[in-house]
C-alpha cells in the first residue's frame, strides 16, 4: 500500500527507481491552463468576499438580537453594527 517497503525499490525515496517514477508522474500530469487558473482564482476570491459579507451580516443580526433580549434595546441593524465602526468617522 503506502510507506516504505524494503522489498520494493519503487517505494524507497533514496533509490533512483523512485525518482524516475516521480518524474514520469510529473510528465504525465495534466496541468491547468492559464485560463483555468485565472477562473479558479477569480471564483475563489469572489466566494471569499461573499462569505465574509454573510458572516458580517449574521454577526450584526445576532448581536442586535442579544442586545434586544438582554439589555432591552430596540432591535436595529445599521452599517455601524455590520462594520463594527462608526461610518460617520470615516
Amino acid at each position: 500500500m503506502f510507506g516504505i517497503d524494503g522489498e520494493n525499490k519503487a517505494t524507497q525515496f533514496w533509490r533512483p527507481e523512485f525518482l524516475k517514477l516521480c518524474l514520469d508522474d510529473l510528465r504525465e500530469m495534466t496541468w491547468p491552463s492559464r485560463k483555468q487558473t485565472l477562473q479558479t482564482v477569480t471564483v475563489s476570491q469572489a466566494a471569499f468576499v461573499v462569505i465574509i459579507i454573510i458572516i458580517l451580516i449574521f454577526d450584526a443580526v445576532v448581536e442586535a438580537g442579544v442586545r434586544s433580549l438582554l439589555q432591552g434595546k430596540d432591535f436595529a441593524i445599521g452599517l455601524d453594527a455590520v462594520f463594527k465602526k462608526e461610518i460617520g468617522a470615516l
